[in-house]
């Protein structure tokens, strides 16, 4: 075996540990047995693995990461988000979002670090400035997303300075954990009796059973579904198929001797009619929660329609037979919105975002003054992009003219500034953000079904809107949500709490950091 070779099936062993979370001890089992199979090869031991080779791959990585964050993050937005694990170990993770320069959204990974000391603003403001200015991009955060507690909304926008957002998904959750209150009570007899099904596999066998001989049409046999209290919508998905899943309930409730809480035919009407008030919320719960696309264009068109759709089931006719307590609640979600909302379209990050995704533009807008406003705002931004470029130009000509050397080219880019855009640098704002304006909407979806992308978009119109996707891509690298480090945590969480693989805080950061990072295509290359 050639020491590439080698290296390589080294790399393959290191991917058990790094993206699957195998132990390290996975080395001195069965393991060996399958391994010395492979001619030539010897297989390192669990601390050559731990201590040597899972350290040195962190180097190189975070060395490549940071290369190509330095080249290509012109600006950055960060979500950044603190856990604390079952065994009282806290960590920070701080997540940079950019568009780089093929218009591409990128997620980096700048830091999951153990954080063990008390959370108040200052020393969350220590720890976010260590991870930026160990990156160089303190200066470069253009915005900031996190959860609303008050030590870290502090954190960012008073010590900091830097512009921040609410997480939008934990907004929504508020709002609609707030509007299920008239339905407390039903809920918990709900859990209740999904908690005993969890508990019991005799009454999941005949849930099960029941489904497969009387309601072949629902498909493959499904099980309830229990309510997580930090989730609103895992109410909703409990409801959902608690309300699917009615005939079979019923059927099981009656065979098994038990004090069920009791649950009438107008709870049944009303759980399928809070279903579908809250369907649409859990559908702008997923949509915003994406981690592989920017989402701050969402925020703005997102409010909007979801107020939309609460007028429309307060006033149109074929909702007018709604039960009291679901007009309750649609009631209260709508007014949530207006208050967590407020003033959202004046926000000059999202209005921009909104305005430079070419699916949405300015159609979902309902204030003129904002919308006014956001154009003066854009057309200031393109005017002082073509001041500096007309600065630069001139730079550029005085070094051509020192030159002597003729060439064909040289002449080729004089007759090509002749016939630049004509007109002070106001109408040639106006110009270009009109026509952007004018030009068609990009479909949400193409022929395939599948969502199209706002960056190839800008990728293919670059040309014709020059200052504009410079612009979007300086500024839209926009996420809504602190979701990415959330889905982050759950990986921490599963590293740490595995009995089988205890890891003391620093090598669960390396792991963490290699699993968000780690290209494997780059790296082979």
């Amino acid at each position: 075996m050639t020491p590439d070779e080698k290296k390589r099936v080294d790399r393959d062993l290191l991917e058990l540990f790094i993206t699957d979370y195998q132990p390290f001890r996975l080395v001195e089992d069965k393991f060996k047995n399958f391994v010395k199979h492979i001619p030539g090869y010897t297989l390192p031991s669990r601390k050559t693995i731990s201590s040597g080779m899972i350290p040195a791959l962190y180097q190189q990585t975070l060395s490549s990461v940071r290369e190509i964050v330095s080249r290509d993050a012109k600006s950055v937005c960060l979500t950044t988000d603190l856990w604390t694990s079952s065994q009282t170990e806290s960590y920070i993770g701080v997540t940079a979002h950019y568009i780089d320069d093929n218009f591409e959204p990128q997620k980096i990974l700048l830091g999951c670090k153990s954080f063990n000391e008390s959370h108040t603003s200052a020393n969350l403001t220590k720890a976010l400035k260590n991870v930026t200015d160990e990156w160089n991009l303190t200066k470069k955060v253009n915005f900031a997303i996190s959860d609303n507690a008050r030590n870290i909304v502090k954190a960012i926008e008073t010590d900091l300075g830097w512009k921040h957002y609410g997480c939008f998904a934990h907004s929504l959750n508020l709002i609609v954990q707030s509007a299920l209150r008239p339905i407390e009570q039903l809920v918990e007899n709900i859990k209740k009796i999904v908690a005993h099904f969890k508990r019991s596999t005799t009454a999941t066998d005949m849930l099960l059973g029941y489904q497969l001989k009387n309601m072949t049409e629902c498909g493959e046999p499904k099980r309830l579904i229990q309510q997580v209290p930090t989730r609103w919508n895992s109410t909703f998905f409990m409801l959902r198929r608690f309300l699917l899943l009615q005939e079979a309930l019923k059927h099981c409730m009656a065979l098994i001797e038990r004090d069920w809480p009791n649950i009438n035919t107008m709870e049944w009407e009303l759980m399928g009619e809070v279903c579908t008030v809250l369907q649409p919320f859990e559908e702008v719960t997923s949509s915003i929660s994406g981690d592989e696309y920017l989402t701050g264009s969402m925020v703005i068109v997102m409010t909007n329609c979801l107020t939309e759709i609460c007028d429309d089931f307060l006033n149109k006719e074929e909702f007018a037979l709604f039960n009291p307590t679901t007009k309750e609640i649609v009631t209260s979600l709508k007014n949530g919105l207006k208050e967590r909302f407020v003033g959202v379209e004046h926000s000059k990050t999202f209005g921009l975002c909104t305005l430079l995704d070419p699916r949405f533009k300015l159609l979902l807008f309902k204030n003129e003054y904002a919308v006014t406003d956001l154009k003066r705002h854009v057309q200031s931004l393109i005017i002082g992009m073509i001041t500096r470029d007309s600065s630069t130009d001139s730079t550029t000509q005085v070094e051509e003219r020192s030159s002597s050397v003729v060439s064909a080219w040289n002449k080729f880019d004089d007759l090509l500034k002749k016939s630049k855009p004509q007109g002070n640098a106001l109408a040639r704002a106006i110009r270009e953000l009109q026509m952007y304006i004018d030009d068609e909407i990009l479909p949400r979806k193409n022929l395939e079904g599948k969502w199209n992308s706002p960056s190839k978009w800008w990728r293919d119109h670059r040309i014709i809107y020059p200052h504009l996707s410079e612009m979007f891509r300086m500024k839209c690298n926009i996420v809504a949500t602190s979701v990415p480090c959330e889905r982050l945590f759950s990986k921490t969480g599963l590293i740490i709490n595995e009995k089988r693989c205890r890891l003391k805080p620093h090598k669960v950061e390396e792991i963490t950091f290699l699993n968000e990072n780690l290209d494997k295509k780059r790296f082979d290359k």
